[in-house]
Parts: structure tokens; C-alpha cells; sequence
């Protein structure tokens, strides 16, 4: 999903300044990745999750679209560093957007965590 996604918020222009993983297997830029090899300005690689707060400290993004996992567990570590450096999350995480039609203790108590925060550092989580 989340080239789909990067493609229409460039179509709707928006600007793409940084493309994470989760996983370090991406050797093409982004701009091959998405199928748009002429724009120069997706001329740049796919990071590993240990350059966040590197790459957004340089980019200084207005938000993200995050479309790596559908668990609140799985995203919550770089969701909260998201937060922590006051960048909004647009995401297709299901318990980020759902989080109480589980039945689990565990997704609500993220949820709350991250609510919290987010309110706390003036961001939206969607």
C-alpha cells in the first residue's frame, strides 16, 4: 500500500522528501520504486528506520504516510518517534484507526499512550 499511497499524494501534490523501511532491501530510489524514474526529485533512496530522526531534522516534514503494519505494536516505536519530533501521521494502521473494537488490553493502552502524546506535542494522528 504504500507506493499506492506515495504515488496519489504526488499525483494531489504533495511533495515526498524521505521514504522509510522497516525492512533494508530497497536498492532503487524511490522515484524506480513508484514507477517515475524521470522525477528528479524522487532521486533518493530508501532508509532503514535508524536514520529517522536524522533525515527528519534535515527534510523537516509537515507529516507522514505511514503504510507499514496493520498493528499499533508493530508501528508504536516510530510512531512515538514521530510524535517526539512533532510530525503528523497519516497512517493505514487498523488498531491506529480502530483501536478499541479489539478485544486485546494491549492496542487500547498504545492508543491511549499515543493519543496523549500526540495531543501533548500538538499533532494528529489519522
Amino acid at each position: 500500500f504504500g507506493i499506492s499511497t506515495s504515488k496519489i499524494a504526488i499525483q494531489k501534490g504533495f511533495k515526498m522528501v524521505a521514504a522509510f523501511t522497516r525492512h533494508s532491501k530497497h536498492t532503487k530510489n524511490v522515484g524506480e520504486l513508484l514507477g517515475m524514474p524521470d522525477d528528479e526529485s524522487l532521486a533518493f533512496t530508501v532508509s532503514g528506520m535508524n536514520k529517522l530522526e536524522q533525515i527528519i531534522d534535515t527534510t523537516r516534514p509537515h507529516f507522514c504516510i505511514d503504510a507499514t503494519s496493520s498493528t499499533l505494536e508493530s508501528v508504536f516505536s516510530h510512531f512515538y518517534r514521530l510524535i517526539s519530533k512533532k510530525v503528523h501521521i497519516l497512517t493505514l494502521c487498523d488498531e491506529a484507526v480502530f483501536p478499541l473494537t479489539r478485544f486485546h488490553w494491549k492496542p487500547r493502552q498504545l492508543a491511549k499512550t499515543l493519543d496523549a502524546m500526540a495531543k501533548e506535542n500538538n499533532v494528529v494522528v489519522l
